[in-house]
């Protein structure tokens, strides 16, 4: 299973980040159902048994609330753009809860990346054939590139399963743990 841990967006959030997507011409658009502030990623081959594990390490023990501030937008990809995203600043509570997933599912047996952690909202993804990007790229930069929205409190963590298809990816969710 492709499982990954995340915190979802309010509606007022969601909709004003459409809107700001709304720029892009090229690429391919997440579709706003699946925003969502990925804190970590747990691969493409977790077994039944390791997510029953995983749940159980998350549920033994308490993950803080975090105030999530959405700012800015960014990309991934060095010269061309293969991700255009919203960005999330990098508070203390948002690491801690990053850093406790990781170190839960480290437990339950997931070998989790080492990448630095860099929260963000997918907003679309490019093909490094897809010269649009850098035109998206800019045009949001020049119309959006200091947005900033208002601050929520997450209260919830996700556990979804990603299925990918010829459309995209749907999410379902398998599990939640709440934020205290």
């Amino acid at each position: 299973m492709r499982l990954f841990l995340a915190i979802d967006l309010p509606d007022p959030l969601t909709a004003k980040l459409e809107s700001i997507q709304s720029v892009l011409s090229g690429g391919r658009r997440v579709p706003p159902e699946n925003f969502h502030l990925t804190v970590l990623f747990l691969g493409d081959d977790i077994s039944m048994e390791t997510a029953r594990q995983l749940d159980m390490e998350l549920r033994a023990r308490p993950l803080p609330r975090a105030d999530i501030v959405v700012s800015g937008i960014g990309h991934f990809g060095h010269d061309t753009p293969r991700i255009i995203w919203a960005g999330v600043a990098k508070s203390q509570a948002l690491v801690t809860i990053h850093d406790k997933c990781r170190s839960a599912a480290r437990r339950a047996g997931c070998e989790t990346s080492k990448r630095r952690f860099v929260p963000h909202v997918t907003l679309a993804r490019y093909t490094p054939s897809d010269l649009t990007g850098r035109v998206d790229l800019s045009s949001m930069l020049v119309r959006h590139g200091g947005m900033s929205c208002p601050v929520f409190t997450a209260e919830e963590l996700w556990l979804y399963r990603s299925h990918i298809g010829r459309s995209g990816a749907s999410h379902e969710p398998l599990a939640s743990y709440d934020l205290t």
